[in-house]
């Protein structure tokens, strides 16, 4: 007894074994990584489901997370993969998994999307300052405002990275709209920016040319969700 004692004490003080990657997984991240250097203008990303196995890649125009579509969605198994969007379908191998997602990117309905998607990204995204928190909503008191394409993107490319560096934006309010009656005071500055599915923690204000120039730290998009 006392030597099981022992290694385990010395098993909870070593380094955590590391989790060995599905090779399903590995496919769907070549994926979503091929969309993101081919594609420009769109953003794809895998989003885990409510249950285990389950994994989506969502399609986005880039710089708006909060706009994603999902476009193929899979559970995981301990001996395949099965296709649970569109025509459903099992697998056994991943060559012939691979050899079906090559054919889905070639389909011209797939080609739409991605077009339209990159056409969405290319305008300015609707933003909200805020002070009591990121997601908490109030009409009352928030602030609506509008962000160039340039400038989201800066946001979003930001919060994308796993170091989340600090980011400098400027944003223009558009004043009193249903979604937001608040006024830009410098007194009283807001405390959060959340736009287009992503967020900052805003550490630094001053108006500029008419905008409202931020400086903050990015918040992980998870967070938002």
């Amino acid at each position: 007894m006392q030597n099981f004692r022992e290694a385990m004490i010395q098993a909870l003080k070593a380094p955590p074994t590391p989790e060995a990657i599905s090779p399903w997984r590995e496919v769907l991240s070549d994926f979503v990584a091929s969309i993101r250097e081919g594609e420009p203008g769109v953003l794809a990303f895998i989003r885990q489901g409510y249950a285990p196995g389950i994994e989506h890649i969502e399609l986005a125009p880039r710089g708006q997370r909060d706009e994603g579509q999902i476009f193929l969605s899979v559970d995981i198994g301990p001996t395949g993969l099965s296709v649970l969007t569109g025509e459903q379908r099992d697998f056994v191998t991943i060559e012939d998994f691979q050899a079906y997602c090559i054919t889905l990117a070639g389909k011209p309905a797939f080609r739409e999307t991605l077009a339209e998607l990159t056409s969405a990204a290319s305008e300015p995204v609707a933003g909200f300052l805020r002070f009591g928190h990121v997601r908490a909503r109030d009409p009352r008191r928030d602030i609506v405002v509008t962000i160039s394409v340039a400038d989201q993107r800066a946001l979003a490319d930001a919060s994308e990275s796993p170091d989340r560096p600090p980011v400098v934006i400027h944003v223009e309010p558009t004043g009193p709209t249903p979604y937001g009656h608040g006024v830009y005071r410098s007194s009283k500055p807001p405390r959060w920016l959340a736009a287009g599915g992503y967020g900052m923690q805003i550490e630094a204000h001053e108006i500029e040319s008419g905008r409202i120039k931020l400086r903050g730290k990015p918040l992980n998009p998870a967070d938002l969700v």
